[in-house]
């Protein structure tokens, strides 16, 4: 990675967390890591052409020093990292867009308990327009006169509108990674807010989805808010199969395979691979899993759920209670069917992306149960580089649903029994019809790849001839 003069670019991608992540070295330098997120390793490869701008948000201090370089070529993508105030990026991220927005849109909260909108909850709505604010005043001031400008997910839900205000001649593209509340739900945020954030998004050239569902909640909570919804599309994001591939083929990955066949020994695999988060429905997967150890005690030492679940948004409370609510519940399926040669959950709390691809190749069972999704890559990842013909129970729930229906075994995420029912199916299926599965997964998820992906965006850019003549904010 070298700092250099770049092109101009015509297309602006603009997201929360950028395509890398920094960190120290042992001289002290911020250095780039690891591609951090789905999102930004689905885009990598198709950006690194020198004339598409990333602008991102400094997370980190390494992030935060990074950011003094300007401009910065990393591996032909031209990024630029948004030094934030820590305390207005806190409430907007934490307060605004993991604890409202997010259980919003997810369907989390508990409402004879939250949320409950109190002053410090306003003030957090402040900071959180004052960081959209920000982005939108950083993409003004670099995006060159009529570029493509591809904002992403919910944390930046009000940059369309502000954007357009100060760039008429920019083409903006929201796209919303998660699924979308619809009206009823809509309904719990404050009157002001709930219209501010409708306007916001309008504001957009258009606005895409990963299903027509989500859309639909979509266009059906701006028009009850008295909001006439922009142009919209559907275009689910594909996994980045060639990536995750080059994965189970590195020799890291080789290890943790030999590793956990090792552990497994003869047993048959079900596997989980999540991040802690209430809405991946990890405690009710632990439940119908010791439901079918109840029912069918033939299945004790001949069955191993590996669940691969790493940390994440700690700072938030509830995500750190989850955490523990998880933790205690497989120490209890332990206690309640192990012994001394058996236990029948394995729960691994590290962030080990060998280790979870090396999973995805072994498994017999792969176990995907969200409440409710967006989308979920886990779905798409596993299946593209299994070797076992395992079996996918996925959630209706999940927007890859959607297009993976006919391939694997739905469940209600809520209903206990329903998903015990179907592990049992999965483990006890025969290796014809296993094989069929597997191969109808295998074949749909070949047909999709992330630059249809983002093509539907630049389309849906381009389809509105941008107005003004105006070109980058002084």
């Amino acid at each position: 990675m070298q700092d250099q003069e770049p092109q101009r670019p015509d297309l602006v991608i603009v997201s929360n967390r950028g395509p890398v992540g920094f960190r120290f070295d042992e001289q002290g330098r911020a250095v780039a890591g690891k591609t951090a997120g789905g999102l930004a390793s689905g885009l990598k490869p198709l950006v690194a052409d020198g004339r598409s701008l990333w602008l991102a948000v400094a997370i980190t201090e390494a992030d935060r020093v990074a950011s003094t370089r300007g401009r910065i070529d990393a591996n032909g993508i031209q990024l630029e990292l948004l030094d934030v105030d820590p305390d207005i990026y806190a409430d907007a991220y934490d307060i605004v867009s993991n604890s409202t927005l997010w259980f919003l849109h997810h369907g989390l909260f508990d409402l004879a308990r939250t949320p409950v909108f109190d002053r410090r909850w306003h003030r957090a709505w402040d900071n959180y327009r004052r960081f959209n604010r920000l982005v939108a005043e950083a993409v003004a001031a670099r995006a060159p006169h009529a570029a493509d400008v591809l904002v992403q997910d919910y944390h930046l839900s009000l940059v369309p509108r502000l954007l357009a205000e100060l760039r008429s001649d920019l083409a903006i593209v929201h796209y919303t990674h998660t699924p979308f509340a619809g009206a009823d739900a809509m309904g719990i945020l404050p009157t002001s807010v709930g219209r501010e954030l409708a306007e916001g998004l309008a504001g957009a050239t258009a606005c895409g989805f990963h299903t027509s569902r989500w859309r639909d909640g979509f266009t059906s909570s701006l028009r009850s808010l008295g909001v006439e919804p922009p142009a919209t599309f559907v275009a689910p994001l594909a996994p980045d199969t060639s990536g995750i591939e080059a994965v189970a083929a590195d020799d890291a990955c080789r290890v943790e395979r030999d590793r956990i066949e090792e552990l497994r020994g003869d047993m048959r695999l079900i596997v989980r691979v999540d991040r802690l988060e209430l809405s991946k429905n990890i405690l009710r997967g632990f439940q119908a899993y010791a439901d079918l150890l109840e029912r069918r005690p033939d299945l004790h030492h001949r069955v191993l759920f590996l669940a691969l679940v790493y940390p994440s948004r700690q700072s938030v409370p509830e995500y750190a209670a989850y955490r523990r609510e998880v933790e205690a519940l497989a120490t209890s399926v332990n206690g309640r069917f192990g012994d001394a040669d058996w236990n029948p959950i394995v729960l691994d709390t590290e962030d080990d992306f060998p280790r979870a691809v090396a999973g995805f190749t072994l498994y017999d069972v792969l176990l995907v149960n969200p409440v409710r999704d967006g989308l979920n890559l886990v779905a798409m990842e596993g299946p593209a580089v299994n070797e076992a013909a395992g079996v996918l129970v996925l959630s209706r729930e999940a927007g890859s649903h959607t297009f993976l229906a006919g391939h694997c075994l739905g469940v209600n995420p809520c209903d206990v029994v329903e998903t015990s029912r179907a592990l049992e199916q999965a483990l006890d299926m025969d290796p014809v019809a296993r094989a069929e599965l597997a191969a109808g997964l295998v074949g749909e998820l070949r047909s999709r790849t992330p630059a249809q992906w983002l093509d539907a965006q630049i389309q849906a850019a381009r389809n509105r001839a941008p107005s003004g003549p105006q070109g980058p904010v002084p």
